[in-house]
């Protein structure tokens, strides 16, 4: 009700004449607001760099206050080089107490060259010690009436023009410095801007900004990537294409090291055991990677970066909200001489989008314990690194997690509810001086799994005791030299070993896959760069060693700018469950029928011809411009698509029997086969991020995707199939004022699409359906608040607030809003 709707108030007129002059008056009072406070972007990595920039061109004429500018970038994002310079800019004006104290904050961050920056501490420790020895010598000297007073003595030392120091370490550090750099595209830092392939980064404040609880979900703004959200416990990550109800062509690391689970080849995302508010950032590499990284990086890679041991801040943070959503989080870094570590852990649960079935019907099945929880887990991380001086460094560390999720299985398969989930990563780095970087790790999961739904007197569908170990060891040498050109190169060889025992497939199984890379960026001239990447993987179930070369030629008119274009081959490797499935189904309807899942110990690998070409121009503070096209050729796309029923004359030649254990025939089978068809996908993506100077960041990205048959005949059923979306539009903004307020919001657009998916049949035991699914958009939004010099964060976050009960796959759940509750406090 409207508070002034009485004459007593105010007439009604004057009311609705009032409103626009109120409006004006708003508006008016806003942008006063707005120019009174002080500058401040959103995005602090930008505006980190544009005060180090003017602050080092200061400080290279000598202006002291350039010293000044230096600490607030420090401030608003540290990093060891911008203190380093502080230190050094004080030492060459020949403050030496001041450059002493900014060495020692540069000697926390345990730098490779500790040694050398503890020398020269000590000889500016030495001048001041002479220097006070002077004047300690002159006062007694001096008759007692003569002598200065202390403040006279202290202005007299002031100006004194004190003894330099000449062996300044090393130069100043201007590369890299808040520059956008990746280490994902090559093995090794280099600029995003020259990288060999088509780059994307989150950053933290990305991350917090959003005030997103998955990382899926955080992964949606990205330009060319695809998710889908078929419950809170399953979501699923594509990039440029080849949707899958399980993605398997995108390789997924934290720090490095592969999460990817084999047995299904996808991603798990709800079990990796780290903190959203513990990650420096996410690297997306959009594009095939095999050449780098093998089999899994065959559209493309997500490696998420976090915080180093004892680099991080601490924190506990908590979010709760609607539909039973809850996650705490809490992390504590800290360091002790030559030690650094951090320990980690969180707990996270969410309901359902929607029940599978009303838990009243009586002519349903529900196994489940709890059908209406999507997900819940919990999880533990540890690690440490010892800095052993001279360049070498030891990292160790685990991470675990216990779950139960929700997950939607592929085929013929619906819901299913995953029970004692366990994933655990466990790994030891060593690093040295030489170049040389050894590294192993060990994956392991165990789960059990039930249908969420099964129709009475069906065959019972239970995973029991699933178990998986994964050990990955790498040898990695970096060098640079000059041949020629100047060449920066690398070169490794790996070993990863496999073991899987699995009631779903035919026998327990191990793996062993051996591999051998070499990756050499050439500089060619000042401005322009090659990048030579090739690989060998050799398969113990493809009969030859697969290649995989990629070339890439970037062009760079000013430094932040660059004209790329990549080629190359990529292929992708049957997983366990594509291999080894032995699998009977119940047929809906019909008592003692089922239908046989099997796999092929003759399937090729996926492959892929690929190029493309890309701009990148980041030459502005205040403006980020990409655009890329590209065009992909797949071949050997591995599907579920042979369907065939039995005769009579099956059962009697022994081809297929009763089985005694579930007390069913089989009808059919359906079997893993290469597709015999070639596609092309053909696309382009443009993306752009404007930063205006009053704490507004603005970004927007567009992709265009289009996948079709180019010869051949595809599998029956899969003519028209279009899973991805033709067209993809993200828009969203951030501001970050001054006052502790903050503001973001994100939105997220996809055109319809086309599913052919695989559905039990009474006669064939399988057939093909055609599942159609509207476009769909979704805005999140977050409104916050900093407190206590930003230590203390508050916010509400709403979740799809524009398009609720919409489905991200043709069988998934209606996804809901959901409102929730954060607070984070750092210490």
């Amino acid at each position: 009700m409207n508070p002034c709707a009485s004459s007593a108030c105010c007439p009604p007129t004057s009311d609705r004449a009032s409103r626009p002059r109120r409006l004006a008056w708003l508006l008016a009072l806003t942008g006063a607001l707005l120019t009174a406070v002080p500058v401040a972007h959103a995005d602090e990595r930008t505006e980190a760099r544009r005060l180090f920039r003017e602050g080092m061109t200061l400080v290279e004429r000598g202006d002291a206050q350039g010293i000044a500018l230096l600490e607030e970038a420090y401030e608003i994002l540290p990093h060891p080089h911008v203190i380093y310079n502080i230190a050094r800019a004080y030492a060459e004006l020949g403050l030496y107490r001041e450059s002493i104290d900014a060495f020692e904050r540069y000697l926390e961050w345990d730098p490779a060259d500790a040694a050398e920056v503890s020398e020269f501490i000590a000889s500016m420790q030495e001048i001041l010690d002479e220097q006070a020895r002077e004047r300690e010598n002159e006062s007694q000297a001096m008759p007692e009436h003569e002598q200065a007073t202390p403040t006279e003595s202290s202005e007299a030392a002031t100006e004194r023009t004190p003894e330099r120091v000449t062996d300044l370490p090393s130069e100043a550090r201007n590369q890299g410095v808040y520059e956008e750099q990746v280490v994902s595209a090559s093995r090794f830092v280099e600029s995003a801007v020259s990288a060999p392939s088509s780059t994307t980064i989150i950053t933290a404040q990305d991350i917090r900004m959003s005030g997103l609880q998955t990382l899926a979900e955080v992964l949606r703004r990205a330009v060319g990537v695809e998710v889908m959200a078929l419950s809170p416990g399953d979501q699923q990550v594509s990039i440029r294409g080849l949707n899958q109800r399980q993605s398997n062509k995108v390789l997924v690391f934290i720090d490095g090291r592969s999460v990817y689970i084999d047995s299904l080849g996808s991603t798990f995302w709800n079990v990796l055991p780290v903190g959203l508010d513990d990650i420096e950032r996410i690297e997306i590499i959009r594009g095939a990677a095999s050449a780098v990284y093998g089999a899994d990086a065959f559209s493309g890679l997500i490696n998420i970066i976090t915080r180093a041991p004892g680099e991080g801040g601490s924190h506990v943070s908590m979010t709760a909200g609607s539909h039973g959503t809850l996650r705490t989080e809490t992390v504590a870094h800290g360091r002790q001489s030559i030690a650094s570590f951090r320990v980690a852990g969180g707990y996270a649960r969410a309901d359902q989008y929607e029940l599978e079935a009303d838990p009243a019907r009586v002519d349903q099945v529900l196994p489940s314990r709890d059908p209406s929880l999507g997900r819940r887990g919990i999880w533990f991380r540890g690690d440490t690194r010892l800095n052993l001086g001279r360049g070498v460094a030891l990292e160790a560390g685990t991470g675990v997690s216990l779950n139960r999720l929700s997950q939607y299985g592929i085929g013929r398969l619906r819901q299913l509810f995953i029970d004692e989930f366990i994933f655990a990563q466990t790994y030891v780095t060593l690093t040295t001086p030489v170049g040389i970087t050894a590294r192993v790790f060990w994956n392991m999961e165990t789960a059990d799994a039930e249908l969420a739904v099964e129709p009475p007197a069906a065959i019972p569908l239970v995973t029991r005791d699933l178990e998986t170990h994964i050990v990955d060891a790498d040898v990695n040498y970096r060098t640079q030299f000059h041949l020629g050109v100047d060449h920066n190169a690398a070169v490794g060889v790996s070993y990863r070993w496999k073991s899987i025992e699995w009631n779903w497939l035919s026998d327990d199984h191990t793996q062993n896959h051996f591999a051998a890379y070499l990756t050499d960026t050439l500089q060619l001239r000042s401005d322009l760069q090659a990048v030579v990447n090739f690989r060998l993987d050799s398969h113990p179930l493809l009969d030859r060693i697969q290649y995989s070369p990629r070339l890439a030629l970037a062009y760079q008119p000013t430094e932040r700018s660059s004209l790329r274009g990549t080629f190359g081959l990529a292929f992708r490797s049957p997983t366990f469950l594509e291999s080894y499935v032995d699998l009977p189904v119940s047929v809906p309807g019909l008592r003692g029928v089922s239908a046989l899942s099997l796999g092929s110990k003759r399937l090729a690998p996926e492959r892929m011809l690929t190029t493309e070409v890309g701009y990148r121009n980041q030459d502005s503070d205040y403006f980020a411009l990409e655009v890329t096209a590209y065009l992909n050729l797949v071949d050997d796309a591995i599907v579920s698509s042979e369907v065939s029923a039995y005769t009579l004359g099956d059962y009697g030649s022994g081809v297929t029997a009763y089985a005694d254990d579930i007390a069913a025939f089989s009808v059919g089978q359906v079997r893993n086969q290469n597709e015999s068809a070639r596609f092309m996908q053909l696309g382009a993506e443009l993306g752009v991020r404007v930063f205006p100077v009053r704490g507004l960041d603005v970004y927007g990205n567009y992709s265009l995707h289009d996948t079709r048959v180019v010869s051949g005949v595809p599998s029956l059923g899969r003519e028209d199939d279009q899973r991805t979306s033709r067209h993809k539009l993200n828009l969203g903004a951030q501001y970050r004022a001054p006052f502790g307020l903050d503001l973001g919001v994100d939105f997220h657009w996809v055109s319809s699409q086309l599913w052919v998916e695989t559905i039990p049949d009474a006669e064939t035991g399988a057939s093909f359906g055609h599942f159609p699914l509207p476009a769909y958009a979704v805005l999140n939004a977050r409104v916050g608040y900093r407190l206590l010099d930003g230590r203390l964060q508050l916010g509400v976050v709403g979740t799809n607030l524009v398009d609720p009960r919409h489905r991200e796959h043709p069988l998934g759940q209606r996804v809901d809003r959901r409102v929730l509750g954060t607070v984070n406090l750092g210490f």
